[in-house]
């Protein structure tokens, strides 16, 4: 059995809008008021400045999976946006556990946290 190029890419498109979907609707009741955690990080949040910045990021994610949905129409002709969205994707891991190791001076065994959290 061959796959198809042409399969692959609709499937990574359509599995991205499916889950960026999937945030966006989480991040939007959070913004309404209902108190879910986070998917992301499993922070309960309920002040009005979390549910701006929920709204935000949903807006933004749901915009994202539009996108990604658009980009299955015609996977092969729109592949840059699968590149363009792996790059982000690694670039932002690399700076979130940068700060994150930085801040709380974490060990190499992740058994807790050492340090105090960096003050912005």
């Amino acid at each position: 059995m061959i796959v198809q190029p042409r399969s692959v890419s609709r499937f990574m498109f359509i599995f991205g809008a499916i889950a960026d979907g999937a945030v966006a609707v989480t991040w939007f009741l959070i913004a309404t008021g209902y108190e879910l955690p986070n998917v992301l990080n499993g922070y309960v949040g309920t002040g009005r400045d979390y549910q701006l910045a929920m709204y935000l990021g949903a807006l933004l994610m749901a915009g994202w999976a539009l996108v990604l949905a658009w980009g299955a129409v015609s996977p092969l002709a729109r592949r840059g946006l699968l590149l363009i969205t792996a790059l982000l994707l690694i670039l932002s891991v690399a700076i979130e556990l940068t700060f994150f190791v930085t801040c709380y001076r974490v060990p190499h065994s992740f058994s807790g946290l050492a340090g105090a959290p960096c003050s912005v």
